[in-house]
């Protein structure tokens, strides 16, 4: 596993565990925890549970889950969920990897600033 990328590499290919791909809300409806990885499946539980006390807490990165959390949400194989990631062009894909992770703020922010209207998929 490629820890400073957050990915796996197999023989099949490379996959990005789900967390790195949207936030992960963490869902308590009584007693019993749930874990989220969408909007669907967040008002699914919601729906599931009807007039119960429920609540959800939301955790954009790994540093926010403690332990247990991290192992039921990204660590244990029996579990984590694996999304297969291909790229066609390895060098605009790290270009755009360092713009938007790496230390200086103002590419970045021009970054977001060009394409704010052509996203598609956003998680606020």
């Amino acid at each position: 596993m490629n820890s400073a990328v957050n990915l796996i590499e197999t023989p099949g290919g490379v996959y990005a565990l789900a967390y790195w791909l949207a936030a992960v809300l963490f869902i308590s409806v009584n007693k019993k925890k749930y874990y989220a990885f969408s909007d669907s499946e967040k008002e699914k539980i919601i729906g599931e549970n009807p007039d119960q006390k429920i609540s959800i807490q939301r955790y954009k990165g790994l540093g926010e889950m403690n332990p247990e959390q991290l192992w039921e949400t990204t660590m244990d194989p029996e579990r984590r969920i694996l999304k297969k990631v291909s790229i066609n062009d390895a060098e605009e894909a790290d270009k755009i990897f360092t713009i938007l992770m790496g230390s200086e703020v103002a590419p970045r922010k021009n970054f977001i600033q060009t394409h704010a209207k052509s996203v598609k998929n956003l998680d606020i």
